[in-house]
């Protein structure tokens, strides 16, 4: 899977991944892989007579690379590189999983007028952006002109999907990755289900998926990594049948005569956000709409996007600079999700 520009600001506290959680109950386990450019971990509680751990990765692997066969811009034979190299005109018969990411892209595309956009890889390799760039090493903008013609050959409504046919009305290209790893992090806790797996957290380069109890008996806990400097932050954050994503903006960037820019472009307009926003963290149902909804909120800024995420009751936490220092600011949705104790 194409590694995501995002930078993941979570890390995991779940105590031991063996802790028993009781006399006579199943323990849990932990399950580590690699996956779409990342890793991915499973903590979860079953009987290993019902299943063993190694059967369970066997399926969680499989499962997995049945979704980056589909959606890695890496592999030339997949269903999205088919795609970028098809023509005006061309279709395209994709998978159920294809449809599945592609619907929730749309969805949260059409909400947010175009900030979040899965056709915007033009311009983030115009920029320097693209796979393999070198962080904070100085390069020059692209011309105005440049910018211009690149932008002709993005926005996702450009891209068609009628009965698992997918084409395109212009040389336009996909990139699921900002949305298809939560799918995949989604998927491995549908398969935990259907196992009857049901105390687990899923989690794959930063995307996370939790269910029921976490080894401690209570809800699962994730540390939030803030700058040393906010102190009024909220150090952990507890989920319960919940997904979670975290889009960052200050890691990835270059300088040009004084002046930086940032990783996140803005599709609209073509040049990297100038707003001072540095991380925005979203709970959702699932982790490909919390995936999505991160990555677009973060092109929105943090005026436009705390409004929206009011307007559309979405539990949000925003980490911005002020100009002097960074502050935080989250939304009465997230409240729920911060430790009663």
């Amino acid at each position: 899977m194409h590694k995501s520009l995002k930078y993941t600001l979570m890390s995991l506290l779940v105590g031991s991944f063996f802790l028993l959680t009781g006399c006579g109950k199943p323990k849990f386990h932990t399950i580590t892989g690699n996956t779409m450019g990342t890793t991915y971990h499973v903590t979860a509680q079953f009987a290993d007579k019902k299943i063993s751990a190694e059967d369970l990765q066997a399926q969680i692997d499989a499962r997995l690379e049945s979704i980056n066969l589909s959606m890695s811009t890496y592999k030339p034979d997949s269903e999205i590189s088919q795609f970028n190299q098809m023509k005006v005109g061309e279709k395209l018969t994709v998978s159920d999983d294809f449809v599945k990411v592609y619907s929730v892209a749309k969805t949260i595309y059409d909400e947010t007028d175009g900030a979040f956009d899965p056709t915007v890889s033009p311009l983030v390799d115009l920029w320097g952006f693209g796979g393999g760039s070198e962080t904070g090493v100085d390069r020059k903008p692209p011309s105005d002109a440049d910018i211009k013609k690149a932008l002709t050959n993005v926005g996702f409504d450009k891209v068609v999907l009628k009965d698992n046919e997918l084409s395109k009305t212009a040389a336009v290209t996909l990139d699921f990755s900002a949305v298809a790893k939560g799918y995949g992090v989604d998927q491995v806790a549908k398969l935990l289900h259907d196992q009857d797996i049901n105390n687990f957290l899923v989690e794959v380069g930063g995307e996370i998926v939790t269910d029921g109890i976490s080894p401690r008996a209570g809800p699962w806990r994730v540390a939030v990594t803030t700058p040393k400097s906010l102190s009024n932050a909220i150090s952990r954050i507890e989920l319960k049948d919940a997904a979670l994503a975290t889009s960052g903006n200050y890691r990835n960037y270059f300088d040009y005569e004084g002046v930086r820019y940032s990783h996140t472009i803005n599709p609209k307009t073509g040049y990297p956000v100038e707003h001072r926003l540095s991380s925005v963290t979203v709970i959702q149902p699932t982790a490909a709409e919390a995936d999505a909804y991160a990555t677009a909120l973060l092109v929105m800024g943090v005026e436009k996007g705390f409004n929206f995420a009011k307007e559309k009751e979405l539990p949000v936490y925003m980490i911005y600079n002020d100009g002097t220092a960074f502050d935080l600011k989250y939304t009465d949705m997230m409240k729920d999700y911060f430790p009663k104790i």
